[in-house]
């Protein structure tokens, strides 16, 4: 999104996948770049102020170096921060308070009233995202395999995940 000094959304720019660490670091600052882009078209801006970005998968200094590297920002100033700091931040104003993030990931980030900082989750869809879309989803299927097989109880996610995905059946 552009927003002006008093806070006014101007435009906003839609790209594709942008986590470097899923959808691969040329892809994610294709994706990047090209909303922004779009952002500052509609609004009619050629250059930034500051830009900050709020990305997933950006917590690690090395992949926010690499990333920013790679990135076309009309910008004196440019910042990189994860997904939860942009949100809870857009959640809170810039104050303290907790978020709780439930998408394809999930994460809990806080910052106190003294500005410490704690998180637990985040950790990607391979590992430890328990409580995302992709856990659920996983977790579904699961279930819906294991009464097929006759190792689970009887569960109507088999008819959904059949519906969902235009299966005939389990197998």
């Amino acid at each position: 999104m552009v927003i002006d000094s008093s806070g006014r959304a101007l435009s906003r720019g839609i790209g594709g996948p942008s986590n470097p660490l899923t959808a691969g670091f040329d892809e994610a600052a294709e994706a990047i770049t090209a909303a922004v882009e779009a952002a500052a078209e509609e609004a009619g801006v050629e250059a930034f102020s500051a830009a900050c970005l709020g990305i997933a998968g950006t917590d690690r200094p090395s992949g926010r170096d690499a990333l920013m590297g790679m990135l076309e920002i009309p910008s004196g100033r440019v910042r990189i921060v994860t997904d939860a700091v942009a949100a809870l931040a857009g959640a809170t104003g810039g104050g303290p308070g907790v978020i709780v993030i439930s998408g394809t990931g999930s994460i809990a980030y806080g910052v106190d009233s003294e500005g410490g900082t704690a998180r637990a989750g985040g950790w990607g869809w391979m590992v430890d995202d328990e409580g995302s879309g992709y856990d659920i989803g996983r977790k579904a299927m699961a279930a819906a395999l294991r009464a097929h097989d006759g190792r689970g109880e009887p569960t109507t996610l088999a008819d959904k995940v059949k519906s969902v995905l235009g299966l005939r059946d389990m197998s």
